[in-house]
């Protein structure tokens, strides 16, 4: 994947307009009207809007269906949808439920997925129906007539995650491929290759009646190195509910990963204060704006999620923030897109585990650029590679780092990682690595670190055990012993002892590790102690950052090359905890945000939209500058 990034297609502002009804609800559609629905597609400014042919509920919504068609539609409501969307010149693509079908469900008990327990679903929520099964051929015809039908824009199919089933015939065919139910990577093995053929089915369908229809398979994400499931789309819509259980971290940190795919990049939100399907919830206004900033920092399109009542009777206020939040992005868009410039790289052996969040945290947080990359990038001559997970690398990744390493690039590992590396003749200044049973341990840094230097700084979790070959950045004090049964010293984890002193923090001429999963630790609640101690070790592998900023943490940075001048990308916000939620309500004007990047002196800085030429000094090959009354976002363009 390359990092010249570049929109494609129209899909810049959007709204996903969810529409699952069940059928014991009367009157759907009853209260719709094209003319207010185009009108609301005008105002919004919206390029493009996703409306539904089938639900969860396994509902049509169009009469002529052959299909379930809901039982209590009074109206040929997609067809109306889409004759508004051509008054309002707005592109409508159209929504197709592939791994939910509630009526399926109930009539064919036999086509349904079963997870590891061999059960399906329980009730009360929507079961999951296997694409290895009769199902598929159901699903095909059906898609089928929707394409015949409407020759849409794009198709977008949901519900598509990758997990292995255990119904009958995907044990079947297991056996007869000769792999082993038992075995976890068997499993996996199968569940890809369903997958895999469901792609290229779905895809087929598609394009042989509509060859110009924009295919989208939605998973409710992507899984970091799962490039099939990247190249079977034709657009990426990256779904990323901040408030609805993915967080704030998740989209800047996906983003990184998938916009170097060389294909139209969207961030799905949602209006909801909590998730998908909440009637009468909503977030602040503010909060979209930040979403919008961010989509616009990290080079996307904003497609918001709402659902449409049962009536067809659109909610004012959600088109209220709607229209306010597109005529922001409409404003900016000019400025996104060029060739990202990444300084480093962020390799997570695995799409699962810990680590791999609290890293990203911390190198944001730093205000470095940086790719999330995946094993088939590690040879690609970034200058330094943070591995973000405590697990052992398989050969194929050792292999690609020691090629690496052998080419001048640095690396930074934890844990069990590191220990891989080591073993093969990778230098990050240790041998030997074992689990301590005394735990937590103690890091003391002897390199100056933000706050707490030369202070025991406790590390929870995973701690171990190696023998220095190269320099000692930091040590470890072990505890007197660890806290357990009747074994304990007041109120929580037993104090350092002084005398027990090891390795904590190791560098040979190839990187560094860190004898501990400090990434985890900062991932599960932000403690100081990893961010401090990361932070000037990133720095000492990396040399002088691209972009030094006294931006606050939680802000965001990017930096684009393009033709005739880079683009710099800042927003901030300020994110709180109310609950289980995040939730964005005061975005807050700071006074002064100053700024030094390196770069080729700029002929002169602009700060766009407003095309305001702003002051700036050039030392050292850095351009200094600063923005006054900085609220939320800012476009920054260096002239070259």
């Amino acid at each position: 994947m390359a990092n010249n990034f570049k929109w494609s297609g129209i899909d810049k502002r959007c709204v996903h307009l969810d529409f699952h009804t069940s059928e014991l609800i009367e009157g759907i559609g009853s209260k719709f009207s094209r003319k207010e629905f185009a009108d609301m597609l005008r105002k919004t400014g919206l390029d493009s809007i996703t409306l539904f042919a089938k639900c969860h509920h396994g509902c049509f919504y169009y009469k002529d269906s052959k299909f379930f068609v809901h039982p209590h539609l009074a109206c040929d409501l997609l067809d109306e949808q889409i004759a508004a969307c051509k008054d309002a010149g707005v592109s409508a693509k159209i929504y197709i439920s592939a791994g939910f079908d509630e009526h399926i469900a109930k009539e064919h008990p036999e086509w349904l997925f079963c997870y590891d327990d061999f059960n399906p679903a329980g009730p009360n929520q929507f079961r999951r129906l296997c694409f290895n099964t009769p199902y598929l051929e159901v699903l095909k015809e059906q898609t089928r007539e929707v394409v015949r039908k409407y020759k849409p824009d794009g198709v977008f199919f949901d519900i598509v995650a990758n997990w292995p089933c255990f119904c009958k015939n995907c044990l079947s065919d297991m056996k007869k491929k000769g792999l082993d139910p038992e075995s976890d990577a068997d499993r996996w093995k199968m569940s890809v290759d369903v997958m895999n053929h469901y792609f290229d089915e779905m895809e087929k369908c598609v394009h042989e009646i509509s060859p110009e229809t924009v295919v989208f398979q939605n998973s409710g994400g992507f899984e970091i190195g799962a490039r099939s499931k990247i190249d079977c789309c034709d657009q990426l819509e990256l779904e990323s509910l901040p408030t609805g259980g993915w967080g704030y971290d998740h989209f800047p940190m996906m983003m990184s990963y998938i916009r170097r795919a060389g294909k139209n990049c969207i961030g799905m939100t949602g209006k909801f204060h909590r998730a998908w399907g909440e009637f009468g919830g909503y977030k602040y206004k503010e909060a979209l704006r930040y979403e919008a900033a961010q989509n616009l920092t990290f080079g996307a399109g904003m497609n918001i999620g709402d659902q449409l009542h049962p009536s067809g009777k659109l909610d004012d206020f959600t088109y209220e923030m709607v229209a306010e939040t597109m005529q922001f992005m409409r404003e900016r868009e000019p400025f996104v897109g060029g060739n990202y410039l990444a300084e480093m790289a962020m390799f997570t052996p695995t799409d699962e585990g810990g680590g791999r969040t609290g890293a990203a945290r911390i190198l944001f947080e730093g205000k470095y650029l940086f790719d999330v990359i995946d094993e088939y990038e590690l040879e690609n001559g970034y200058p330094l590679i943070v591995v973000a997970q405590d697990i052992a690398l398989s050969d194929k990744v050792v292999a690609s780092l020691k090629k690496h390493a052998k080419k001048g690039g640095k690396i930074l590992a934890v844990g069990k990682a590191a220990k891989s590396l080591a073993e093969n003749g990778v230098d990050l200044g240790f041998v030997g690595m074992d689990e301590d049973s005394l735990v937590p341990g103690y890091f003391v840094a002897k390199y100056p670190v933000k706050a707490a230097n030369k202070t025991p700084l406790v590390v929870y979790g995973n701690v171990y055990n190696v023998q220095a070959t190269g320099e000692v950045l930091a040590d470890k004090l072990s505890p007197y012993f660890t806290r357990e049964g009747e074994r304990f010293c007041s109120h929580a984890q037993t104090p350092c002892d002084y005398e027990k002193v090891s390795p904590a923090i190791t560098q040979g001429k190839d990187g560094i590790a860190v004898a501990a999963d400090l990434f985890a630790l900062y991932e599960k609640d932000g403690a100081m102690t990893a961010k401090v101690l990361l932070l000037p070790l990133v720095d000492k592998l990396l040399g002088e950052k691209r972009v030094q900023t006294n931006l606050p943490s939680t802000g965001k940075v990017t930096l684009w090359e393009r033709e005739n001048s880079y683009i710099m990308h800042l927003c901030y916000a300020n994110i709180i905890a109310r609950g289980k939620t995040e939730v964005v309500e005061d975005i807050v004007t700071l006074s002064s945000v100053k700024v030094s990047v390196k770069l080729d002196k700029p002929k002169k800085v602009l700060l766009q939209p407003q095309g305001e030429e702003i002051p700036f000094t050039y030392e050292n090959g850095r351009v200094c500058f600063e923005l006054k009354d900085f609220n939320c976002y800012a476009a920054v363009e260096f002239v070259k």
